[in-house]
């Protein structure tokens, strides 16, 4: 795995959206506003085979790095830098990806977020009018998203981190030229990684973490060659699973009544159509039969995918040993909850509940006289 810094433009309201910060040069000085902005929006989630991916912004300056690459991204504010969102496994996308992009943008709609940015005055102040912006907007193609990651792994803080330039690359400044980045150790993402704050470790942390363990350093490597990018077949094979996993999908809708079978969150957008036999291991029939499926919410989903949970025949929930008391109050979880499980669903359970067993053994019991 490399892991990169890399720099992008200050947002301080979440980067949900444009949020009009002033910015000194490049391309959020020139236009008013920087495509990173929209890193953490909703609207950029999308599903490959079933999982849901995030659809990101991160300036490469014509740059092509390896596939399943660590991004830890930062922004420079205030004579601070700080670390605001990370994306593990993520793969960056090429002149080459043309027809990947595409569905992907159709997937995500990103060409009707011009509205956004035209809300901010600085946007505003940058153009002479909302039609020449448009054309803007158009000539560019739209949103200008370069990477694509697994959801799973995938964290944006609610509360950006203050980074220690000196501890993590031994200069007393981070790198601000946007199309830049800096190649770090393993070892020194695992120590950025472990500055969050114990109150944003989420399911995704966790993962992001498991990645690192026992990575070896390799910056500065020349023999990783860039995994070539899929062809028009493959590019037609995610746009078809994607047609099926939209009736997966429904069909989940219909039997969950629209809500969470583990915490009952009914906000459409956050639930997950999530497979209990993962859909690498199963055949064509179990990828699309309902009863492989259980609609989650979007953090329950991860945990459920990483087997950091899982369930027993009569729908308890079962939990891995390296979830605290802490980080179920904070994903709002509790420890003797349990899902509605059909029978039809028991088989399938059986396989996840093997798979979580076989990473998470029970604690050794005292013996005789202990």
């Amino acid at each position: 795995m490399r892991c990169l810094l890399k720099p992008i433009h200050w947002n301080p309201a979440g980067y949900t959206a444009p949020a009009g910060h002033p910015c000194a040069s490049g391309y959020p000085h020139d236009y008013g506003y920087g495509h990173e902005e929209w890193n953490n929006s909703p609207h950029l989630r999308f599903e490959i085979d079933g999982r849901g991916h995030r659809l990101l912004h991160a300036p490469m300056a014509g740059k092509v790095v390896p596939e399943n690459t660590l991004l830890i991204m930062y922004a420079s504010h205030d004579r601070r830098q700080q670390m605001v969102g990370i994306a593990g496994g993520a793969r960056q996308l090429g002149p080459d990806d043309g027809g990947l992009i595409d569905a992907i943008r159709r997937m995500v709609a990103a060409r009707a977020l011009w509205r956004e940015a035209w809300a901010q005055p600085l946007v505003r102040k940058c153009h002479s009018s909302e039609a020449a912006f448009r054309k803007h907007w158009e000539d560019s193609g739209g949103l200008d998203a370069n990477w694509i990651c697994p959801e799973s792994a995938f964290l944006w803080l609610d509360e950006p981190v203050d980074i220690d330039p000196q501890a993590v690359t031994g200069k007393r400044c981070l790198q601000r030229r946007f199309g830049g980045f800096t190649t770090i150790p393993a070892d020194r993402a695992a120590h950025l990684l472990d500055t969050i704050p114990p109150g944003q470790r989420n399911a995704a942390w966790h993962t992001l973490r498991e990645s690192l363990a026992g990575e070896s350093d390799t910056a500065g490597r020349q023999d990783v060659r860039p995994t070539p990018p899929p062809d028009e077949t493959t590019q037609q094979a995610l746009i078809d699973a994607r047609l099926g996993q939209e009736r997966f999908r429904a069909e989940l809708l219909r039997l969950g009544q629209g809500r969470c079978a583990l915490t009952g969150c009914a906000i459409e957008p956050v639930l997950r159509a999530s497979h209990i036999r993962p859909w690498r291991d199963a055949d064509d029939e179990s990828r699309l039969d309902p009863n492989n499926g259980l609609l989650l919410a979007a953090h329950a989903d991860a945990l459920f995918d990483r087997h950091l949970i899982s369930f027993d025949d009569e729908g308890r929930l079962l939990l891995a040993n390296s979830l605290s008391e802490f980080d179920l109050t904070a994903l709002g979880l509790r420890a003797h909850m349990r899902i509605r499980l059909r029978p039809e669903q028991r088989a399938y359970m059986a396989h996840h509940r093997q798979e979580f067993e076989a990473r998470n053994p029970a604690p050794d019991k005292p013996g005789p006289g202990a």
